[in-house]
């Protein structure tokens, strides 16, 4: 098999084991279908996009494997690359109540994932 497929078979692998990290440890269970759902469809995309890749631009495809802050060769690029991979840095000042909805991490997360870790106290 050759290096470049390689490569993109195990970049494919690393960020699916990330996503389904992100999705469902918040969530508390494997029983999250929404996360499932969200899953099936970004691989299904990623695996049409890259079969295409690999049939029609092996260039560009080599690009995309090597992309990140490492790759960057030029001082901006990396600046840009850094600022764009940074989390994103909030407080966590919430007071908690008797009658409201309290969520540790509210304003960073946002639909399914943030109404599951959302509780009522």
């Amino acid at each position: 098999m050759d290096d470049l497929i390689v490569k993109t078979i195990l970049g494919f692998a690393f960020l699916m084991l990330v996503l389904a990290v992100a999705l469902f440890v918040p969530a508390g269970s494997l029983s999250f279908w929404q996360a499932w759902a969200y899953l099936a469809v970004f691989a299904g995309c990623t695996i049409l996009i890259t079969a295409y890749l690999i049939k029609n631009d092996r260039e560009l495809l080599a690009g995309r494997v090597k992309a990140g802050p490492v790759a960057a060769k030029i001082a901006t690029d990396r600046l840009v690359s850094d600022a764009a991979s940074a989390p994103p840095v909030r407080r966590f000042d919430h007071v908690q109540s008797q009658s409201s909805n309290v969520c540790a991490l509210e304003g960073i997360l946002r639909g399914p994932v943030y109404k599951i870790m959302c509780y009522a106290v």
